[in-house]
């Protein structure tokens, strides 16, 4: 999946290929998408892939809050699909390192379903990651930055042509981090090399090998704090927002990441060409932690809680591929983009882990004490699960004269998951469709609907050892989109209604592992509207979404899903003045909605944050101030009905400086 910009300086892009996996302009596509070019993400100067969210209409970041080990996001009420380089990077969790938001070029979003082409995607949609790669114009990038909670980190982006002709090139991205976190005693490190080459030793022809390895030293930033003290009043007074109720110097959340990606493109006439991505990656994580035991209740002193350990040792091996021959070609007025494909992926992930409920002592979550260290954690070994999926596809987006455009496509995926040493395993099949129509007009308005299914293999098991089913989804969506003549806006508006089977929602008993729920129903409204002029550029975008259990295990129907607001409205405004060369601000204002714990029984109130940018840039060199949350506004990002809640960020302050050469 690739959504291109007309170069990585432009804040609004203009072409996709991902939500049709050939290239196509968005304003002819007629499903909801959204990108963050590169110049988007350095004005936003994220330092998380979700933090690159916040200002997208739909989606909802950081329902955790503060959490080094991870991203953790919604696209329509429901948990993405996430994709590096158009192919799956995520298999299991907690056996896997956060990805890092300067190894990227862009984020793009697909909304709604999609597995008529990626198979795996999920009922709310795709997130996709853009991995730089190797540019035929030489450049050279160092860049520093510092920040609170004793942040210090070093860049560097080296890129350009190895030979005298051009036809191989290279790019080298690294980065070192050291950080404190929001959490006490909680680090965010990190360390990245990413080497790509790039040879094309024909016209037509083009070989890319992208390298990737990482480590991450983090631990447990969410501490899964009681209701009384956070949401709920206390005698003793409210949580500190900082607080840590693990132990430092044994909590750790420690990954490392090993990757390699082979992406081939061959133009075989002037009708077909041929596109191959192919990933071998193998990640680990080490894990040792502890939080209040569930429900986090505190005992008679109205203080102190009970602490549960867990440690565990969790690897995930996948080699992935997705293979598509393409055509573009006319039957008679009727010009078609045709995708023939097949993809597959192969992931073993293994989880061996020690659960103690009440293993961890007790602790003062007001005035925590330290020292009591538990001795006694064996890692139990667990069997390994492998899982194979393979899929075929194809889909025909066809043109009708000017104005009508007409999408197709259909898929068959078949999958097998089994646990190591098992005679038999767990086999799914399924087809799933993809229609959709369009009317573009003179005056750049195409109003289209469309529906989509959506089939995910879900990797892994329940803490009891039971193999998941797959979540399943269809989504109805009518929308309008508008792209001013010289394409310097894109506007966009879009109703859906979705059904969603078999979603994952947390062990009430175990946060680290999941079961799976009934149905969902998920309906919703989203505007979104990019505008750049010569000296100010726009972003703005609002959601609507009512998300409900339709049909449930455990008898929650009719209650409201967890930790989706109810509305979302942001904007986001840059202003580089002519008079003022090479400066620029920039700010913006997020709004998210009250949310629902799950049983409808305690609602997490709204809140507002404001952001602030500062940058100013003279010949190579350029200077940059980023605050996030800037009245440092303490705040719940969600709580949930097992008993628990979580502290959003906090004022987050970055100064950096880049230097061009």
């Amino acid at each position: 999946m690739v959504i291109y910009g007309p170069d990585d300086l432009k804040l609004i892009a203009e072409e996709a290929t991902g939500a049709m996996k050939i290239q196509t302009s968005i304003l002819e596509t007629p499903v909801s998408v959204s990108v963050l070019t590169g110049q988007r993400l350095r004005d936003f100067n994220a330092q998380t892939v979700q933090d690159t969210l916040v200002y997208t209409a739909g989606v909802h970041a950081g329902a955790f809050g503060v959490d080094p080990r991870g991203d953790w996001s919604t696209i329509r009420g429901a948990a993405p699909a996430v994709f590096v380089d158009g192919l799956q990077s995520l298999f299991g969790t907690y056996n896997n390192t956060r990805p890092s938001t300067y190894s990227l070029s862009q984020v793009e979003i697909l909304k709604g379903p999609s597995s008529v082409l990626y198979g795996q995607g999920s009922t709310g949609g795709i997130i996709n990651l853009v991995s730089k790669k190797p540019k035929a114009t030489a450049s050279k990038e160092l860049w520093a930055s510092f920040g609170n909670y004793d942040r210090k980190q070093a860049n560097l982006d080296f890129t350009g042509p190895l030979t005298d002709d051009g036809r191989l090139l290279y790019r080298l991205v690294a980065l070192t981090k050291e950080s404190d976190s929001q959490t006490d005693y909680v680090p965010d490190n990190a360390l990245l090399v990413s080497p790509s080459l790039t040879w094309k030793p024909r016209e037509g022809t083009s070989l890319t090998l992208l390298a990737n390895f990482q480590e991450n030293e983090s631990g447990t930033g969410t501490q899964f704090l009681p209701w009384v003290g956070t949401i709920l009043p206390s005698p003793h007074g409210t949580i500190d927002s900082g607080v840590f109720l693990s132990e430092p110097d044994w909590d750790t959340y420690d990954s490392e990441q090993k990757a390699l990606t082979v992406i081939f493109d061959q133009e075989i006439n002037d009708v077909w060409r041929f596109h191959a991505a192919t990933r071998f990656a193998d990640s680990s994580a080490d894990y040792r932690s502890m939080w209040p035991s569930f429900p986090p209740t505190f005992h008679d002193d109205g203080r102190t809680v009970t602490r549960t350990a867990y440690v565990s040792e969790a690897t995930s091996e996948a080699l992935v591929g997705d293979f598509q021959f393409l055509g573009t070609f006319e039957t008679g007025a009727v010009r078609h983009n045709l995708i023939l494909g097949f993809d597959f992926q192969d992931a073993t992930t293994d989880n061996d882990f020690f659960y103690g409920y009440t293993a961890g002592g007790t602790i003062d979550v007001f005035d925590p004490t330290y020292g009591n260290i538990p001795t006694n954690t064996p890692v139990t070994d667990f069997p390994n699960t492998n899982t194979i999926q393979r899929g075929f596809y194809a889909s025909d987006q066809m043109k009708f004269g000017e104005r009508w455009i007409a999408s197709l496509g259909i898929r068959h995926d078949a999958t097998e998951s089994k646990p190591e040493g098992a005679d038999t395993g767990q086999k799914d099949d399924a087809f799933t469709s993809r229609l959709g129509l369009m009317y573009v007009s003179d005056n750049g308005l195409a109003p289209y609907v469309s529906f989509s299914e959506s089939f995910q293999p879900v990797i892994g098991a329940s803490a009891t050892g039971e193999l998941f089913d797959p979540r399943e989804g269809r989504q109805m969506e009518a929308g309008l989109k508008y792209q001013p003549v010289g394409g310097r806006g894109l506007f966009t508006a879009a109703v859906f209604d979705i059904d969603e089977e078999n979603r994952l929602t947390t062990d009430p008993q175990n946060p680290l592992h999941s079961v799976q729920t009934g149905e969902v129903g998920i309906q919703g409204f989203e505007l979104e509207g990019q505008m750049s002029w010569h000296q100010v550029s726009v972003l703005a975008s609002y959601s609507f979404t009512d998300a409900e259990v339709t049909k449930s295990n455990d008898g929650n129907e009719g209650t409201n899903v967890a930790y989706i607001p109810d509305q979302m409205f942001s904007v986001w405004t840059t202003y580089r003045p002519n008079q003022w060369p090479g400066f620029n601000i920039g700010g913006g204002l997020r709004y998210v909605g009250s949310s629902w714990d799950g049983a409808d029984i305690l609602e997490t109130p709204s809140y507002t944050l404001g952001d602030l940018q500062l940058g100013y840039s003279f010949r190579s060199i350029s200077f940059s101030l980023d605050v996030d949350n800037i009245t440092d506004k303490v705040y719940l990002s969600s709580c949930l009905a097992r008993g628990d809640c979580f502290y959003g960020a906090r004022r987050t302050i970055s100064g950096s400086v880049r230097y061009i050469f």
